[in-house]
């Protein structure tokens, strides 16, 4: 069982540029529907014209044509274009290949990894508001990548986050007020996070009912929350502390949580 108290349960930012699908935010609604820089023909991206566009000094082309590199759609998969392009939108101060690029130099793909460029990058999407951007630049202050480790600086910034609805911010937040054993705090923001199905999020709220931290105990919730992130092993043993009736209403209340949220 995952200690709640003895450590933080802080998600690392998972680096997978492979599929290009979870830290670098390929929007291809932005390529399909930005009418000024592309235009699909036949059902194609025409590459060709979104390059001269780009070419022309349009940020928003040189985005979605670092996001076609990146992603290998309608051109061979090349980091190396990807980073030129987005490097380019960046300078001209969009936010997202600001992000994009920071995550590039980061893994060192299409260019030498160095998470000090990664961090500056980062930083300057998170300036403008980028919540993945501020959820990252709080990562970077819990591990120490490219700056020097500083909980109270990430914690700014995961609430930065997590205010603008960054599900995995509002987790680590609710992390970090357990850990200083502000669970009154810790409740609010975990349960924000489960809510979107954040199962860590889920699975501590389980914990935080059972230990009575920030909230009476409650064997109930405890199975609610349990069940919902698909820890049955916890879920049954809440259920030897409670009386038929409650095992019965905390199954109900499962059942009605699970169908309002069917993602």
């Amino acid at each position: 069982m995952r200690q709640l108290l003895s450590c933080l349960f802080i998600i690392l930012f998972a680096f997978s540029l492979a599929g290009c699908s979870s830290n670098v935010k390929v929007e291809t609604d932005k390529a399909e529907g930005h009418k000024k820089t592309t235009k699909k023909i036949a059902g194609i991206i025409n590459v060709q014209e979104l390059t001269i566009q780009a070419e022309k000094g349009d940020k928003q082309a040189q985005y979605n044509l670092g996001a076609l590199y990146a992603k290998g759609a309608g051109v061979t998969q090349d980091y190396t274009m990807a980073h030129k392009w987005w490097l380019k939108s960046a300078e001209q101060g969009d936010a997202s290949a600001q992000y994009n690029l920071g995550t590039l130099y980061a893994k060192g793909a299409g260019t030498s990894q160095s998470f000090t460029e990664a961090h500056k990058w980062w930083l300057k999407a998170a300036k403008q508001g980028e919540a993945e951007a501020q959820y990252t630049i709080g990562e970077t202050y819990v591990r120490g990548d490219g700056v020097s480790k500083d909980l109270g600086k990430a914690q700014e910034w995961f609430l930065k986050a997590a205010e603008q609805g960054q599900k995995d911010a509002q987790y680590n937040l609710g992390a970090l007020h357990s850990y200083s054993k502000d669970y009154t705090s810790a409740r609010e923001w975990l349960l924000k996070a489960a809510n979107q199905g954040q199962k860590e999020a889920q699975y501590d709220l389980g914990l935080l009912y059972v230990l009575g931290h920030g909230v009476p105990k409650n064997h109930v919730e405890a199975y609610k929350w349990f069940s919902i992130a698909t820890a049955h092993k916890e879920a049954e043993l809440a259920t030897t502390k409670m009386t038929p009736e409650q095992v019965a209403e905390a199954k109900k209340l499962t059942k009605e949580w699970l169908d309002a949220h069917p993602n």
